[in-house]
């Protein structure tokens, strides 16, 4: 049967859907038979963003007359290039209604082995399809082994795949192709050796000799264990094995794996993070933490204060976009906004709004750099100086 979703002709008054098609030749979580589509769960949600894949999946499992009759009804019902009204469900229902014959499944399942590969998006392809808020660096696919049916291991895809992102700070979501997915903080699996049990290295990796899961001792020549109690060789407890995800000191290494992810620090300083609590907050470069239990300060020198500001003056300010300081809302900031950034100044200090703000000529940057003056001094001989200088300059032209 052919797809018609390969021909891009009828679709070109809508490039939204000609996207969807596009996704839906090339995605991995397909697998399409005769009036039948398998989505894996999570891909087709109850929502208006899944539409237009839906819309493409529902086009590519019917022949060209229905698919046709399809297009001709949505386009009656309003449909728009964005698929507002459409949702997975909803079209599940439609497909029924014109392919009375047809049986449509939406359900969860595993793809065949060699159907997945078919399907696959490259870690290339993805990083070039997915957008974010947040730059993103890298793109790395999670594999697992399976049984086939021959019983041997076979290396497939996970439904998760790690974006590594250029910031701190993660965003909720990621999109592509419209279709929006949840962010998740990963955390690396802890690594534990089953030759001598410890952590941080695997078996192919260790030169020790090797230990008995059960009783931590050291084996045999012959590779077996004589006398055989649980015993774990971490914690010194007889209530689990070494291997046992109850071991303490397997919960200290989950901590340091998260730690590392969610403080971007290598693994010697989350290891100290979580084994010291008291280094945590010198990691944390907060100068002031040391005084935060103190009360009782001097009193600083009467002309520190800005004089200019009386105790009952108001001031209003408003939040500056760069910074966590304050300003004065007034004409002059909208002028101030209109400025290169690079002949903003740093730091700004708060005016009384009952000054005449209306000055244009007043300038903003160049008053707040008059440390030794006060604010209204400072306007105050500027705006003196440039009237001279106007002054003189029209004397000089007559």
């Amino acid at each position: 049967m052919e797809n018609p979703t390969k021909n891009y002709s009828w679709a070109k008054p809508f490039p939204e859907i000609q996207k969807a098609c596009t996704l839906f030749n090339r995605t991995e979580l397909l697998q399409i038979a005769r009036y039948v589509y398998i989505p894996l769960t999570g891909y087709l949600q109850q929502g208006p963003q899944c539409g237009l894949v839906a819309l493409a999946i529902l086009m590519g499992s019917a022949n060209k007359e229905t698919v046709d009759r399809i297009f001709q009804w949505a386009k009656k019902m309003e449909f728009s290039a964005y698929g507002e009204m459409f949702s997975a469900i909803w079209m599940a229902k439609l497909a029924e209604k014109f392919m009375p014959d047809a049986r449509v499944e939406v359900h969860s399942g595993e793809l065949d082995c060699d159907k997945i590969k078919e399907f696959l998006f490259s870690e290339k392809e993805i990083l070039k399809i997915l957008k974010s808020s947040v730059p993103i660096k890298a793109v790395q696919r999670r594999f697992k082994f399976v049984l086939d049916k021959d019983g041997n291991k076979v290396k497939v895809p996970r439904q998760q795949i790690i974006v590594t992102f250029d910031n701190l700070v993660l965003p909720q979501f990621v999109y592509v192709y419209r279709l929006r997915y949840e962010v998740d903080t990963w955390y690396s699996p802890v690594t534990q050796c089953y030759n001598c049990l410890n952590f941080g290295h695997t078996a192919s990796q260790c030169k020790s000799k090797k230990r008995c899961k059960t009783c931590s001792k050291i084996l045999n020549d012959e590779g077996l264990c004589t006398d055989c109690e649980i015993f774990c060789v971490h914690c010194k407890d007889n209530s689990h094995i070494s291997t046992s995800k109850k071991c303490p000191k397997y919960n200290n290494q989950v901590k340091i794996k998260q730690a590392m992810a969610n403080l971007n620090v290598s693994f010697k300083e989350a290891e100290k993070i979580v084994d010291n609590p008291s280094y945590a907050s010198i990691v944390s470069k907060n100068k002031f933490t040391p005084l935060s239990s103190k009360t009782d300060f001097p009193e600083l020198p009467p002309n520190y204060r800005n004089q200019s500001n009386p105790p009952n003056s108001k001031t209003t300010f408003v939040a500056h976009p760069h910074s966590s300081k304050s300003i004065p809302s007034s004409s002059v900031y909208e002028n101030y906004k209109k400025r290169k950034v690079s002949d903003r100044s740093p730091s700004f200090e708060p005016v009384s709004r009952e000054f005449d703000w209306s000055y244009t000529g007043a300038p903003w940057i160049e008053s707040h750099q008059m440390n030794t003056k006060n604010t209204f001094e400072g306007l105050k001989d500027k705006i003196i100086e440039d009237l001279t200088c106007q002054i003189n300059n029209s004397i000089r032209a007559r």
